[in-house]
């Protein structure tokens, strides 16, 4: 077990997990309620594109709120970055950021490694080789 600013790593991880889970989906959202089943679409927040989950029967708004971004959560993803949640079209995976933050480039492949990395890296993010 290291220790890293006096926290076991084990630990860090786990609490960043944590914040990761329990972060709300985009706020871009909307609800229908239909005879005592709960409807949410949940909206890129970069696009108007969004992801609606299938009716939830719930015994209050927030527990089905709660099942429904469970649901959305895999269509969507958070930028590393700005924290916005976007959707694929709209998410660097290379980057793990939205395009906002970090658009869509050719990517500088390191020689020694082949891990790719920003253009204009001048070292490597896996290895540390220089690039160029």
């Amino acid at each position: 077990m290291q220790l890293e600013g006096g926290i076991p790593v084990e630990e860090r991880l786990a609490k960043a997990q944590d914040r990761c889970k329990s972060a709300d989906l985009p706020s871009k959202s909307m609800m229908v309620a239909q005879g005592g089943a709960f409807q949410f679409t949940f909206y890129c927040e970069l696009c108007d594109s969004g992801c609606t989950t299938p009716s939830i029967a719930a015994e209050g708004v927030q527990e089905a709120f709660n099942q429904a971004q469970q649901e959305a959560r895999r269509y969507f993803n958070r930028c590393h970055h700005c924290h916005r949640w976007v959707c694929d079209g709209h998410y660097n995976e290379d980057l793990m950021m939205c395009t906002a933050c970090a658009p869509r480039t050719a990517l500088c492949a390191c020689q020694r490694c082949g891990a790719k990395n920003a253009p204009g890296a001048r070292f490597c993010v896996i290895c540390g080789a220089r690039l160029g």
